[in-house]
């Protein structure tokens, strides 16, 4: 998808202001004008999606994975802890590359 870019000219003074605003990394900027009582409201933050995001989706993963070696308390069956582990991990990048 091609970015669409457009330009807003403003004075030297609106601008340095805009400048030191957006150097505070605000959540969101409003725009109004002495025209109208409308107000533009522009979300600078992108929310992170809460349900299956990479972020969540890893750590998930992860938290399996320790799981596996919480329950690790005999030595004899290391052999077939680390078997499992390298199974699941095997499964996650199947998951993960296929198509």
């Amino acid at each position: 998808m091609a970015e669409m870019t457009y330009t807003i000219n403003v004075t030297d003074k609106q601008f340095n202001d805009l400048e030191n605003c957006l150097s505070g990394n605000p959540e969101f900027l409003l725009f109004s004008t002495n025209l109208s009582d409308i107000t533009l409201k522009v979300d600078l933050k992108q929310e992170k999606e809460k349900k299956d995001s990479a972020e969540n989706i890893v750590v998930r993963w992860m938290n399996d994975i320790r799981k596996k070696t919480i329950s690790f308390t005999d030595y004899s069956s290391a052999t077939k802890m680390l078997g499992e582990i390298k199974s699941y991990c095997e499964a996650v990048i199947v998951a993960v590359t296929s198509k």
